[in-house]
């Protein structure tokens, strides 16, 4: 795997992918739960590693397998940047859920001029995929600005 980071500007890797799978060092135990801080610290030196132009994870607090409150969050400039957060009840299907994320954050890249816009549409996109069958996200592209602009929680309007 480091072989394709290596030739990648944009990675989609959490903490543990970063320590496990590609080389980073830390002391922080990333089987659990981690600080922002130490998030941080640790995809700062992915980036610098592979000379990396961003780095973005989903992030899943799952309370039963009908019920997840999801965010996501994009690291780039020394800077983090933390979606808003999703409760997701009835979830119909996960499959696809993460390439849906990663096709919003390159439509997100192609649509918006700042990180946390691309952020909140990636994660609408992400988001709203888990009310859909099967392994495509069947949505428009304004039925995730719907989303991304909703204010109280999943609002999928269709």
């Amino acid at each position: 795997m480091p072989e394709i980071v290596e030739y990648s500007d944009i990675v989609f890797a959490n903490e543990y992918d970063a320590v496990k799978i590609l080389g980073i060092k830390s002391n922080v135990d990333v089987d659990g739960d981690i600080s922002d801080e130490d998030y941080k610290d640790i995809m700062q030196q992915l980036i610098d590693k592979y000379s990396l132009k961003m780095v973005l994870t989903t992030k899943r607090e799952t309370v039963n397998s009908n019920h997840n409150n999801i965010y996501c969050m994009l690291y780039t400039d020394k800077k983090l940047y933390k979606s808003k957060k999703y409760y997701i009840k009835n979830i119909i299907d996960r499959i696809g859920t993460g390439d849906s994320f990663a096709a919003g954050i390159l439509s997100g890249i192609y649509l918006f001029d700042n990180y946390k816009d691309i952020l909140e549409f990636a994660t609408a996109s992400f988001c709203i995929k888990h009310s859909i069958p099967g392994d495509w996200n069947l949505t428009t592209k304004d039925e995730v600005i719907n989303l991304m602009k909703a204010e109280n929680g999943l609002d999928v309007k269709r």
